[in-house]
């Protein structure tokens, strides 16, 4: 279910294709998106109005990505440009999840706005 949610989500919107930073808009994980459907049962079209975007960052010493999620469409709606992570400090009512994801690929998210589609 999984494979058939990120294909369908890659054809939707294709995520894959963006660019990779130490900050900012980044290329989302392949792990994320079972995990958003395991954890959180979203839909690929639900997924599909996310936007990611992490920062570099240690947890108890060890590497981790700060990652956040938010609603692109209502960030085009408020005419908000979110370039990087620390954008999301002004608008946090953007913001559905956020959470890290250590190097070996384990993801920690919370969901931190009711996500009504």
């Amino acid at each position: 279910m999984a494979g058939r949610s990120a294909l369908l989500f890659d054809k939707m919107i294709g995520w894959h294709r963006k660019p990779e930073g130490k900050t900012g808009q980044a290329k989302w994980p392949k792990s994320i998106l079972p995990y958003l459907e395991r954890q959180f049962r979203l839909h690929p079209k639900e997924m599909a109005l996310l936007q990611y975007v992490q920062r570099q960052g240690s947890l108890r010493g060890l590497p981790i990505h700060h990652v956040r999620l938010y609603d692109r469409v209502a960030a085009q709606r408020q005419n908000m440009v979110i370039k990087d992570y620390n954008d999301l400090d002004q608008c946090p009512e953007l913001i559905q999840f956020e959470g890290h994801i250590f190097q070996d690929g384990k993801i920690y998210l919370r969901r931190t706005q009711v996500y009504v589609n």
